[in-house]
């Protein structure tokens, strides 16, 4: 009896060592696996700081860029204003040169201006090439900002030329009011229309802006500068697209619409294709335009449109 009962204990001593040993391994795992999912927390946190420090300084980048840009466009406007300034001022010089006065008695007469006007038109084509050469240097952020006048020969014969294919296109009297046809999409001026509105900043889908103007004559308006522009809104659950022309001179805008407004992704996509398209055989080089993420940046960028009107609050 006492065998056996030295034997239990000596079972329950060895029972309760082994349960004391499993106890300290199972501690020493938990303490291993806390102890790594600290580290890994640490990591997560420190990639986290990295990340944020990227993105401040990626931002403070950008910022940084688009500061210079926007006063090299400013400059570059600056020296583009002087030089038409200049030009306005020889052109003035030349034509006062031509005027002579008659004998006392007879009206004021003035002699033919045409080596005045050629002079004239030769210094404004030399200045648009050479805009158009700087222009191709620069980014295409840089470019937004700037405005380049055409006043050439080319782009009134082109007008001239579109004209006439959308004579051809539509079927002789029933083009009134049609913009120059490209194949495959016409668009038609929506008569009356003044402005675009929209309720919600976020409404306006997407906007291209003209990098350049073009001497054109409107239906009902005289021959001047034009700019040009694509409108695109996604509301209600349709989408709509426009092509302005905003008239400087007359201070109005012309808005066009295609054929019908597109049903679908692939339609939309293809009707903006052929929008960008006819600006460029009526002689205008659109891009689109950032408007910004929020409803914030985007009204401070719909604001400076002259054709849109906000009617929400």
């Amino acid at each position: 009896a006492a065998e056996e009962e030295a034997r239990k204990q000596a079972a329950e001593a060895a029972a309760r060592k082994k349960a004391a040993e499993e106890a300290a391994r199972k501690k020493a795992a938990e303490e291993t696996a806390q102890k790594q999912a600290a580290e890994e927390e640490a990591r997560k946190q420190a990639a986290e700081a990295a990340a944020r420090k990227k993105a401040a300084e990626d931002e403070a980048r950008k910022q940084a860029a688009e500061a210079a840009a926007r006063k090299k466009a400013a400059e570059e406007e600056a020296r583009k204003q002087a030089a038409a300034a200049a030009a306005r001022k020889q052109a003035a010089e030349a034509a006062a040169a031509t005027r002579v006065v008659s004998p006392p008695g007879e009206k004021l007469e003035e002699r033919p201006r045409a080596k005045a006007h050629e002079a004239a038109w030769q210094q404004a084509e030399d200045a648009r090439k050479k805009a158009e050469e700087a222009a191709r240097s620069l980014t295409p952020q840089e470019r937004a900002a700037l405005i380049i006048e055409r006043e050439s020969k080319e782009a009134r014969v082109r007008a001239m030329v579109d004209e006439a294919a959308a004579l051809l296109l539509g079927g002789g009297g029933e083009t009134k009011g049609h913009a120059p046809g490209i194949p495959g999409e016409s668009f038609t001026l929506v008569p009356g229309l003044e402005t675009l509105t929209y309720a919600q900043p976020m409404e306006v889908a997407e906007l291209y802006i003209s990098l350049s103007m073009v001497v054109l004559s409107p239906e009902n308006y005289p021959q001047q500068h034009c700019s040009a522009y694509i409108c695109t809104f996604h509301r209600q659950g349709k989408v709509e697209l426009y092509v302005v022309l905003r008239l400087r001179d007359s201070r109005r805008s012309l808005f066009y619409t295609p054929r019908r407004q597109p049903a679908n992704m692939q339609e939309y996509r293809q009707q903006v294709a052929a929008a960008v398209r006819f600006l460029e055989v009526t002689g205008f080089l659109v891009e689109p335009t950032p408007l910004g993420s929020t409803p914030e940046e985007r009204k401070k960028s719909l604001a400076v449109m002259p054709f849109l009107t906000a009617t929400g609050t």
